[in-house]
């Protein structure tokens, strides 16, 4: 995914699969460089919470690449 505001997509990302009741496997932001932060969020969400995950990754950014 590309996104402007990498570290605040983050975290829009993560109380989304929370309120979803999602599980989080993998958490890591990465800003010691300020040209290049880079974060990467891995997770599961039960069938129910799909559209408020959805949501927020449309509301993110643009999605490059999404496994299922």
């Amino acid at each position: 995914m590309a996104t402007r505001d990498v570290p605040a997509g983050y975290r829009q990302l993560q109380d989304a699969v929370t309120k979803a009741r999602g599980r989080t496997l993998n958490a890591q932001l990465n800003e010691q460089n300020r040209q290049n932060v880079t974060a990467q969020l891995d997770f599961e969400r039960p069938p129910r919470g799909r559209g408020g995950v959805e949501a927020a990754l449309a509301a993110v950014g643009d999605v490059c690449f999404r496994a299922t």
